[in-house]
């Protein structure tokens, strides 16, 4: 029903589909604690417990759905060309990567091919030079060994993803296939 993380569309689904956990959840939660206070004529019961128990799941999903929040899913248009240049290499879309110490940063298009993870990320005011040290730290962490770049700019990305030999998903080695896997872990 909704698109698998990497996908055109993850973001959106994910917040569709967070937006109606979070709204059975806070149901539920007024639902338990006003059942308890009408059986019983107080707060102290099982029910208002049950209640409280469930704010934690609740503001799980609301964190994620804040950190998601201000990203949006790339232009159709755009996410074309960018397809176009890719090709049938292993290419993604839509990852927001988390980090301790930084900034989320919003990665619209992935691309990895030689050794390398090409990544695009519309934000202009970040310094891609730690995010990039951040990322390939992770990569590494997982074994996997490559090199990053982050494009903050369209054109340069794309004519570097459309000089790239096009190896495909069904031919492409578990190193390339194993840094595809950390970049969806490490994205919400």
């Amino acid at each position: 029903m909704f698109p698998k993380k990497g996908e055109r569309g993850y973001l959106r689904g994910k917040k569709i589909k967070y937006l109606l956990i979070g709204l059975v959840l806070i149901l539920g939660i007024f639902a338990f604690v006003m059942t308890g206070i009408l059986v019983s004529g107080d707060t102290a019961n099982l029910l208002t417990v049950m209640g409280v128990l469930m704010v934690l799941p609740f503001a799980n999903i609301l964190t994620v759905y804040i950190a998601m929040f201000p990203f949006s899913s790339p232009d159709e248009q755009e996410y074309e060309k960018v397809k176009a240049a890719a090709g049938d290499g292993l290419f993604i879309t839509e990852l927001a990567v988390t980090c301790n110490s930084l900034k989320t940063i919003y990665l619209s298009y992935v691309y990895i091919e030689d050794g390398m993870v090409l990544t695009y990320s519309p934000t202009k005011e970040i310094e891609p030079k730690k995010y990039e040290d951040y990322i390939s730290g992770l990569l590494a962490a997982n074994a996997v060994q490559m090199h990053v770049k982050i494009f903050t700019q369209l054109t340069p990305f794309l004519k570097r993803v459309g000089s790239m030999e096009h190896t495909p998903r069904s031919e492409a080695d578990e190193r390339h296939l194993g840094a595809e896997g950390v970049m969806k872990s490490i994205s919400l």
